[in-house]
């Protein structure tokens, strides 16, 4: 994973949106992992920064907008739509754009997109054996 100059810790960058944020994931395609920041367990998160250029996946629970401005001086604005399931694909220090595709010539990008449908099925599986309980 790529290294940061200088960065702030993750709770820090999305602190703007701590009300709706769930989760962010990264996929780290030299790996083969996913690394990810879960705000309501951050000591067993292993995504620690956001790096300029870097693709995310940000859930959050609806409309809000990220505001950061970094120590050196550079200033994020970001508007989540919240669309459908709420997941939001955002490159760092671009802006949120439309996700990936298996048309998309990225190398790898087929193997990223089952992943995120397993993460999405196991979100909308946890939430419904809390609402059984």
């Amino acid at each position: 994973m790529l290294q940061p100059m200088v960065y702030e810790p993750i709770s820090q960058q999305v602190q703007s949106i701590a009300n709706y944020l769930k989760r962010v994931w990264h996929y780290d395609q030299a790996s083969d992992y996913w690394f990810s920041y879960d705000p309501q367990d951050p000591a067993g998160s292993d995504l620690n920064t956001l790096i300029n250029g870097v693709n995310y996946w940000v859930q959050v629970s609806g409309f809000c907008t990220l505001i950061y401005t970094s120590p050196d001086g550079d200033s994020y604005n970001y508007s989540f739509p919240a669309i459908s399931p709420n997941w939001n694909y955002l490159i760092w220090g671009q802006g949120i754009t439309d996700p990936p595709t298996e048309d998309t010539p990225i190398s790898g990008i087929s193997a990223i997109l089952p992943s995120l449908m397993v993460m999405m099925m196991m979100g909308a599986m946890m939430k419904v054996m809390q609402e059984i309980k």
